[in-house]
């Protein structure tokens, strides 16, 4: 029997991110085998825009929010590490953190690599881009993705988009679940959820409208490659697992 086990952490949007002292405590007793970081890790603020950027307002500006989010990001990573020492990291690279790719993808002459977050941030482990057919990560017969549509009903679109694969995905902030039943009644049915965001800001793009947004994390467990992903909600900061209350 072959056993795996891990969390997928989404869209905490430093430094907007809510409080993770319970996720981390969560993490040391866990003792996850694999770390998946669901993407908008960081919330790239003051960038939105960036791909209209022209090359003088980018050699001009310097970027000045890369140097914040990668000192945001590396104490992250030292923190997931120490709560979890031989988990492996996997990073789903979000439209947020994409954003730095595209003056890059833009004057690659001009700027020469220099908005590189994988290699400032000294990530050790596997960053998938994010835009791509393959911008999602398999453990079994579950993949995990960013996400990357905005419909309310987003749940049954993600099911439907990636049959005959179960699927866990981020970048809504709220949560969601949707069963597709099976034509064939001898194998099961295929879904997707969603766990929420870690993200304490108030969306402030919405104008005063009610925040719908939703804080939770999913864990997951693997055996013999059928992978059951588990979403737990947070509410002012706390959430209980086995009994067991985290984040007081």
């Amino acid at each position: 029997m072959t056993i795996k086990k891990g969390v997928f952490l989404s869209d905490m949007h430093l430094p907007f991110e809510i409080d993770l002292k319970g996720i981390l405590a969560f993490l040391k007793e866990y003792r996850p085998d694999e770390i998946i970081l669901g993407g908008d890790i960081i919330d790239g603020h003051g960038t939105f825009g960036i791909d209209g950027w022209t090359a003088d307002k980018v050699q001009s500006d310097g970027l000045p929010a890369f140097n914040r989010d990668v000192k945001l990001l590396k104490g992250l990573l030292k923190s997931l590490r120490a709560a979890a020492p031989k988990a492996s990291l996997v990073f789903l690279e979000g439209n947020h953190e994409e954003r730095y790719r595209r003056p890059l993808q833009r004057y690659p002459d001009l700027l020469k690599g220099k908005f590189d977050l994988v290699k400032e941030s000294e990530f050790r482990g596997k960053w998938i881009p994010y835009g791509d057919y393959d911008s999602f990560y398999r453990v079994g017969d579950l993949l995990f993705t960013h996400g990357t549509i905005y419909p309310d009903a987003h749940a049954k679109k993600m099911a439907m988009a990636y049959l005959p694969s179960k699927v866990v995905y981020g970048h809504i902030h709220d949560y969601q679940a949707y069963t597709t039943h099976n034509g064939d009644p001898r194998k099961p049915g295929r879904f997707a959820v969603t766990g929420g965001c870690l993200c304490g800001r108030l969306p402030d793009y919405k104008k005063g409208q009610p925040n719908k947004w939703v804080n939770g994390f999913v864990s997951w467990i693997s055996i013999d490659g059928c992978t059951t992903p588990t979403a737990h909600l947070i509410e002012n900061g706390k959430f209980q697992i086995g009994g067991r209350i985290y984040g007081v």
